[in-house]
């Protein structure tokens, strides 16, 4: 303080401490004039600075999971200057933070109140269904420091209902299919399989190609490399939200037994004329174990061009019929069973009777054997070259007929589709071996007509 000293009462003393702005300008003239005393004029911060305080609420309490939260945050300014205020947000969860907040800003006039509709930056992750999360509101401004508030909303838990419409279909003696019906009223279902034991409990062990647990998103899995005859017990549910809804009860799956392996036959043994008229000869065999069906074959250089008689695995005679007078006639026999036939035995030769006249005289003449035509060469060899394309044209039909055979044993043993889909796949290969054997059955005959003919014409 400058100038001469000063001595001041009570009032003027309190006169300048509690003075206006105004009045004190006036007092500090009248005290420079009189004592040369400068007197600055006292200001009350709380009366011109900004003073923000904060509080939050939830637009609503619980939130499902996909939507948006979003809330009110309220801004009262109790001071003497207005205020730009900035506010952001973020939610936790334990501690951690799962989200942010989109930030906004407002500016607060001095004495008043405003308000901001926050809303998050995502929508509420479904593996928080059922938890209760908290929200950190900041507030910061130049003219005071941060200030903050908190809310809490919770996730509504997700309905899941059970798995229903299950059905356990071997498709094969290894394979077969698991499947339900789709959850209903569920966004973004997914289905979790396990094995289990017969009274529920989990089992570690793998089901087939497939892990001991397994979410998948379709309603049916396909599950290959079981053990014929076994029993694989198995539980769904539906999964949704991070949650997973109540098991299915125990489902079974009962594979069928494996098919007996098709075994071929012996050949049949003691292959022999019996008997003979001049346009037949009957064959007679040894019993064979295990076959449902014999054929008679007609041989031609060593090798079965056709096939004479189809008979009952149980038989043991076939005839050749047809044949001329006084006809050797070469024939071997095979046996088979399912399709799987024994190799054919070694060629037998059988020759019908002569042809006979009655005489005059009541007796019997026999017709004596005509001088035989002189060999044609040329009409030999045509003979023998269709011959040969027909044997070769037999024995492509059957290794084709094997094939398919092959195919079908396969296909009853390994598909992966459904039931109908097997069923009709082995309809139509069986189809084509029907078609196939048809065919065969038409060369061979054309081929033992073929073979008679070269005999009639001498051809040897």
């Amino acid at each position: 303080m400058g100038g001469r000293g000063l001595n001041l009462t009570k009032a003027q003393k309190w006169m300048i401490g509690g003075a206006s702005a105004v009045g004190v300008a006036g007092l500090g003239d009248w005290l420079w004039r009189k004592y040369h005393v400068v007197v600055n004029p006292v200001v009350n911060p709380a009366t011109t600075a900004a003073s923000v305080a904060m509080t939050a609420a939830m637009t609503a309490a619980t939130v499902a999971v996909g939507q948006t939260p979003s809330a009110s945050v309220a801004l009262t300014n109790s001071g003497g200057a207005a205020a730009t205020v900035s506010v952001s947000g973020v939610t936790t969860y334990q501690g951690a933070t799962v989200g942010n907040w989109v930030a906004q800003s407002v500016i607060v006039p001095a004495g008043q109140s405003a308000t901001l509709t926050m809303q998050t930056q995502a929508p509420v992750a479904a593996n928080f269904a059922g938890d209760t999360l908290q929200v950190v509101f900041t507030g910061s401004s130049s003219a005071s420091s941060p200030i903050t508030a908190q809310a809490t909303f919770t996730v509504a838990a997700v309905q899941i209902p059970q798995v229903t419409g299950i059905t356990s279909t071997p498709t094969s003696s290894t394979t077969g299919v698991l499947a339900w019906q789709a959850a209903q009223g569920v966004t973004g279902a997914q289905y979790v399989l396990r094995h289990v034991d017969a009274s529920g409990n989990v089992v570690a062990t793998n089901m087939g190609n497939v892990a001991p647990q397994v979410t998948i998103p379709q309603t049916s899995i396909t599950v290959s490399q079981l053990t014929a005859g076994a029993v694989l017990d198995w539980e769904v549910a539906v999964v949704a939200g991070g949650q997973t809804g109540p098991w299915s009860t125990v489902q079974t799956l009962q594979m069928p037994a494996a098919p007996a392996t098709p075994t071929t036959p012996a050949t049949p043994t003691g292959l022999r004329p019996i008997s003979s008229t001049t346009s037949s000869i009957t064959f007679e065999w040894n019993p064979v174990q295990g076959a449902d069906t014999i054929q008679l074959g007609h041989v031609v250089n060593g090798s079965v061009v056709a096939i004479l008689q189809n008979v009952g695995g149980t038989a043991v005679q076939a005839t050749a019929s047809g044949l001329n007078a006084n006809f050797p006639e070469t024939v071997a026999v095979r046996a088979g069973l399912n399709g799987q036939m024994s190799p054919f035995s070694a060629p037998v030769t059988g020759q019908t009777q002569a042809a006979t006249t009655t005489n005059s005289g009541g007796g019997v003449t026999p017709v004596p054997t005509p001088t035989p035509t002189p060999v044609n060469t040329s009409q030999c060899a045509s003979l023998l070259a269709s011959l040969s394309a027909a044997t070769s044209q037999a024995a492509t039909i059957r290794a084709h007929i094997s094939s398919l055979q092959t195919q079908w044993n396969n296909t009853f043993m390994n598909y992966s589709g459904t039931t109908a889909g097997k069923e009709a796949a082995l309809a139509a290969i069986t189809s084509q071996i029907n078609a196939a054997q048809t065919q065969l059955a038409s060369v061979s005959a054309n081929g033992i007509a073929i073979a008679q003919r070269m005999s009639a014409a001498g051809c040897g």
